[in-house]
């Protein structure tokens, strides 16, 4: 189980425990506009992934390179955040030839899921499924084009989704010291409980 921190951490706890898996994290980091730092232009993910949205671009009439000091920044922040979520006795969980599922709290642009599939994919994994309570339908249309299993309870049409937090009634944002402890007790429980292959995976 991967969650895309912060949001979806605590989502995939709940997942990790239902299917008996160990949980562990993929950290990626949206590209935003200067003046539009909610909509995602790009992504970027662990192991130097790297994703464009050009629709978004094209909207805002943006090229690449005018991103380029938000994406430096972006990517500096990537490895600041993963190092302090992981902490440095904590190693990336070997996902080769492994079924996965990369959760996340909810899917906007779906930029940010589609660089994690990206990072995952690298990794060599034996089957990729994404998870998240909520998304507008086409964003789970474009990853089910990358050839991932989708699992989502609640799609909305598009022209009637906002933002994730709209779906939620409590949507406060987790800290980092919240998600490490999260990852912290579920290392724990992973190495003190036998953790058997789930029969949904």
């Amino acid at each position: 189980m991967l969650a895309l921190p912060r949001g979806g951490v605590p989502v995939a706890r709940q997942v990790a425990r239902l299917l008996q898996a160990p949980l562990d994290i993929l950290v990626v980091r949206k590209i935003g506009a200067s003046g539009h730092p909610e909509l995602a232009c790009g992504a970027l993910a662990s192991g130097g992934i790297l994703l464009w949205n050009h629709d978004v671009l094209q909207s805002l009439r943006l090229q690449e390179h005018d991103l380029n000091e938000i994406r430096t920044h972006e990517e500096q922040e990537l490895r600041i955040r993963e190092s302090a979520l992981r902490g440095s006795e904590a190693p990336p969980l070997d996902i080769r030839a492994k079924s996965i599922v990369i959760v996340d709290d909810g899917l906007a642009t779906g930029a940010s899921m589609r660089a994690a599939v990206q990072a995952a994919r690298a990794k060599r994994p034996d089957t990729i499924t994404v998870a998240f309570p909520v998304e507008p339908e086409r964003s789970c249309k474009e990853l089910e084009l990358l050839g991932c299993s989708v699992v989502c309870p609640l799609k909305i049409e598009s022209e009637k989704f906002s933002s994730v937090g709209q779906w939620y009634d409590d949507f406060s944002q987790i800290s980092t010291g919240e998600c490490r402890r999260i990852l912290e007790e579920e290392r724990t429980r992973s190495s003190s409980a036998d953790i058997y292959p789930s029969p949904y995976l």
